[in-house]
């Protein structure tokens, strides 16, 4: 699938009154804040946020950002689905997942009063070549798929095992996808 397919929309607004009010009213329910560029997203633990990703990513998400998704959260009484990072910024030179950006998401996350029920290693595995960032113009192949193989699998859990979430978790880690965590 083309990457062309898509195009930027700007976020929406997440203190909007009447969006809270109609979110909430479904609930109890999740809010999934993930998809496919959430590969690729790079989060800005600083003041002043890159105004470029850092080499490996398509994209930044700000402090504000994802402050107001937390506080939209806590908001409407809906915990986190989301995503990591897993592209090639996310990765060693070998090709291995790196837990780093994910650990400085989650504690800034767990230390703002945000709830993560369940979280998937990336987005859409079999649409994760297309890469290319919405607001770019430079194709990024994304590292999960282009380099994917059993072997890199097995290491990437292994890495993934040994932070397990506990610290940051609201419950014990499922090691399953959203839908499945969703379904229990």
């Amino acid at each position: 699938m083309s990457a062309d397919l898509y195009q930027y929309r700007p976020p929406i607004d997440l203190s909007n009154k009447r969006l809270r009010r109609l979110a909430a009213a479904l609930g109890p329910a999740y809010v999934r804040i993930s998809g496919t560029w959430a590969n690729t997203t790079y989060f800005a633990d600083t003041d002043a946020p890159p105004k470029d990703p850092p080499p490996g990513y398509g994209g930044v998400l700000t402090r504000q950002q994802w402050l107001g998704a937390i506080a939209f959260s806590n908001a409407v009484d809906a915990p986190i689905v989301t995503s990591m990072p897993d592209g090639d910024g996310a990765r060693g030179s070998d090709g291995v997942w790196k837990p780093d950006q994910a650990r400085i998401w989650l504690d800034f996350t767990k230390a703002h009063g945000g709830k993560i029920a369940a979280a998937e290693y990336f987005n859409e595995p079999t649409l994760a070549s297309m890469g290319v960032h919405p607001r770019t113009t430079t194709p990024r192949r994304m590292g999960a798929i282009t380099r994917f193989s059993k072997p890199l699998s097995a290491r990437k859990s292994r890495a993934s095992r040994s932070w397990r979430p506990d610290r940051w978790a609201n419950r014990p880690p499922t090691g399953v996808s959203p839908m499945a965590a969703m379904a229990t």
